[in-house]
This record gives C-alpha cells, structure tokens and sequence, in this order.
C-alpha cells in the first residue's frame, strides 16, 4: 500500500499516457479517501492516515490550489506563482511528475531536477502555512505533497512525502530550503530506495535536505563541503539541484544533502549500535562518556599527551576537521555532531562536519579597535570542543604537533592538488553562471574564491611553519 520510488525510467514514460509506477502503488488504497490538496491537512486527519483509518485518494491538486501571490510567495518565487495548465494534470500521473519541466526548457544536463507540490495554503496560509510560519519544527510542521525527480532522461523518484521548511535562522530568509521526509503517514514510502541521488551505495533514506543556495556564503558552504570531504571529513553527500514548486522553478541554485542521523551513520560508515551527539540540536543530549572527555579536555592538569588524546578521539578525525576549516577560512565551524560505537569497549569518538557556512570567509575580523583578516589566522576562530582538544594538543604535545605537520604536507601533496583545485573551482563557476541567483555577485566570489584557492597550498604550509615555530620550546 502506497506510493514508492520509481525505477530508472525514461522521460518517454513519464509523457505517456499509461500511469507510472508510483501512481498504480499510490492507488492500491481503500476508502474512505484523503483527497491531498483539497481535504484540508489536520492533525486529525495525520492520525486517521497513520492508523490506517483513512487513506488518501487518486484525485489531484486542481491548478486553484497551486498558484500564490501573497507578498511570503513572491518572497519565494521571486515573482507571483501563477497557476499551471490544466491541461499538464492529469489523473493518470502524479501532479509532481506531471509538471516536471518539459525538454524545451532545455536545462543544464547532469543536475537532478525535482518538483514539489503541495497545496499553496499548507505553504502560504496567514494562519499556520509553512512558509509563513517558517520556524515550526519536526513533524508537525509537516505537510503532504508529492515530489518527482529526474536527472536528464531518467526518472528517479516518484512518491508522496512530508514537506518541512529546513534551517536554523535561515529559516526567516526569503529563500527557503525544504526538506522532503520519507514517511508512511502519507501514504508513502518510510524510506528511499537504495541509491537515491548520492550514487549506487547510498543506503536507504528517511529524509532529503534542499538547501538553498541563493547567498553566496551558502553556495560557498557546498564547496567547502566538498573540500572537506576530499580531505577525509566525515560529511554529507550533496548534489546539485533544479527545484520547482507547484510547477514554478525556484529562482536560486540548490542543492540536495544527505540528513545526518544516527540512520545515516550506522549506514554510512558501518556502526550498528551508536552513542550519538548532534550539536546545536533542540533536543542536545550530552552522554555520560562525552561530558566525562570533554571535562577532562577543558581542566588544566599536566600536558595533554598524543598517547592519551589518541585513547579518546580519532586525532585523524581532528587534523581533518581542523585542516579542513583552517584551510577554507570556515568561520561558523562548530557544527555536525559525534559518536562512538557502543558494542566496542575501546571505541574512540568521531565528528561529522556539516554546514560550512562561513567558508571563504576573506573579510576582516574587528575586535575592538583591532581589524585582523581571518586569512590572517584561520586557528583564531575555531570553536567548540574539537578546537579546545587541537589546541592543547598543539601547545603541548611536541608529538602532536609533527603530527599535524605530516597530515597537512600529505593531504595538501596527494588530496588538494591543483588538479583538484582547479577541477572543483570551475565546476563551481560553471554552476553559478547555469543557476538563477538573487545574488548580482555569485560569479565574481567565485572567481576570487578560485585565485584564492590557487595560491592556498603555498600560503597555508607557511602558516603552519610560522605556528610551528611560535610554540614555546
């Protein structure tokens, strides 16, 4: 019963007039039937679907339920979001894969293109639509939709889905990003299928990040991801993304994000039984073991030892993570979260990095009378407790710190190479001159981002030489 991913298909069946294959699940219900974009979504009725009491119905969105105007829309949309052709919906098809752009539009190849649709007052009512109200969280602030994608000529994904918006204070910019969540309340799927978006090994999914990237500190934050990652971070995978709404394309670059999750992980990295901290979580949990570490990083007692630091913590984890915000000048760099395995008595703990906003941050710090470029010292801004725990290793272990040494001069030699540099730059710049942006200015950060990155080795294994040599003997 209900709606799941489709197969790889091709664009000629998402244009014929048989019903597709998310739609012949979809319609293996019984009544009485949940009508997705005219009953109107209550906290009832998300009871009643997960009960299994009701379930929702083969009849769509009618084009009165899917234009807006309001001043949050056009906030949006960049403009109106007028009402799509009748014609284009069609009881055979789901609205989201009918509305999919036609081939005439003729958009860049390789970058995966999804439409949402969701009634326009679940997103814009002055009551409680989600756009309006942007700052509701978890899943009450959910609301049915469908969601299509595509990449080029295939169809990847086909189902009814939970709608959030996504973000910290982002949450009150205009441009909005979303989340889409993999749920059986919807009649859906509650999970992806295997290999959704981010290659042939990612594993099943419960939830989709789309981020927003019409700033360019956030399209920055893909990049610096990807830097990240090379360097041996333990991130989210990401792609590049075309992002309609009720058949209006959202006039600013994306791009598509694992949701990091003790699912993602266990998954990802091949831990069946974690002890898990997300940081700057709502609902921030510290475990006995992390507050004990972490005490014993924050109080003075003798020099911290490589051999004792090791005992605790993945110090490869830590020179990648330091490396990887140093490198790329990442200023809001305390995000992600940690874990453990806990089936190993002698589990070391782990950090994820996440949301590198701030990253290529060239301008200049002011504290007080004083204005230093961050270039100037990217380790001044570190923060939280993986920067505490790197900065006693630097200051007090001779061993640590040649440690440190070695990783940056390999990584730097064998990862960041200006092959790589160069490759991932102009992929960059490529995206910001094919994606709308509300940003005059995309293409010319770029730009200084790629001479800064071309000169970045050479700058960077001097500050660390001149670090080296400030440490007291």
């Amino acid at each position: 019963m209900g709606a799941c991913l489709a197969s790889l298909v091709g664009v000629a069946l998402i244009n014929s007039n048989a019903p597709t294959a998310g739609l012949l699940k979809y319609n293996q219900r019984f009544q009485p039937e949940f009508v997705v974009g005219l009953d109107r979504f209550t906290r009832r009725n998300a009871l009643l679907l997960e009960l299994g009491v009701i379930s929702q119905h083969g009849k769509y969105f009618v084009p009165e339920h899917m234009g807006a105007s309001s001043p949050e829309a056009v906030a949006l949309y960049g403009q109106a979001c007028p009402q799509p052709d009748l014609g284009k919906l069609s009881e055979k098809t789901p609205p989201s894969t009918a509305l999919l752009p036609s081939p005439a539009e003729k958009l860049p190849s390789g970058i995966t293109v999804v439409s949402l649709v969701c009634d326009s007052d679940e997103l814009f009512n002055p009551v409680d639509g989600i756009v309006t109200f942007p700052m509701a969280r978890g899943q009450y602030s959910e609301r049915p939709a469908w969601v299509s994608a595509a990449l080029d000529s295939r169809l990847l994904l086909e189902t009814p889905v939970g709608l959030r918006i996504h973000g910290g204070h982002s949450r009150m910019d205009p441009n909005k990003s979303f989340s889409i969540v993999f749920r059986k309340d919807f009649q859906g799927s509650p999970v992806s299928e295997p290999g959704l978006f981010f290659g042939p090994d990612t594993p099943p999914q419960r939830q989709v990040i789309l981020l927003n990237a019409a700033e360019p500190f956030r399209f920055l934050s893909a990049m610096g991801t990807e830097i990240a990652a090379q360097i041996g971070c333990k991130t989210s995978r990401m792609t590049p993304a075309i992002i309609y709404l009720n058949g209006t394309r959202l006039q600013a670059p994306f791009f598509l994000y694992e949701q990091q999750s003790p699912d993602f992980v266990q998954h990802r990295f091949d831990v069946k039984d974690i002890e898990w901290l997300r940081l700057k979580s709502p609902r921030f949990a510290e475990s006995e073991a992390y507050e004990n570490m972490r005490h014993w990083v924050r109080k003075p007692r003798p020099p911290m030892t490589y051999q004792r630091a090791a005992s605790f913590y993945d110090l490869n984890d830590l020179c990648a993570w330091v490396l990887a915000m140093t490198y790329t000048i990442t200023t809001d760099n305390d995000q992600g979260g940690y874990f453990k395995d806990k089936l190993k008595p002698q589990a070391i703990w782990q950090s994820l990095t996440w949301d590198m906003d701030g990253a290529f941050n060239l301008s200049v710090s002011q504290h007080g009378s004083s204005r230093d470029l961050y270039f100037d010292d990217p380790f001044a801004v570190l923060s939280g407790f993986r920067a505490k725990l790197f900065m006693r290793l630097f200051n007090e272990s001779p061993e640590f710190r040649q440690f440190y040494a070695k990783f940056v001069r390999e990584t730097l030699a064998t990862k960041l190479t200006p092959n790589y540099l160069m490759g991932l730059s102009d992929r960059y710049l490529d995206l910001a001159q094919k994606a709308p942006s509300t940003h005059p200015e995309m293409v010319s950060i770029i730009e200084k981002v790629k001479i800064f990155l071309r000169d970045r080795n050479e700058a960077y294994l001097k500050l660390i030489a001149k670090k080296l040599e400030a440490v007291p003997p």
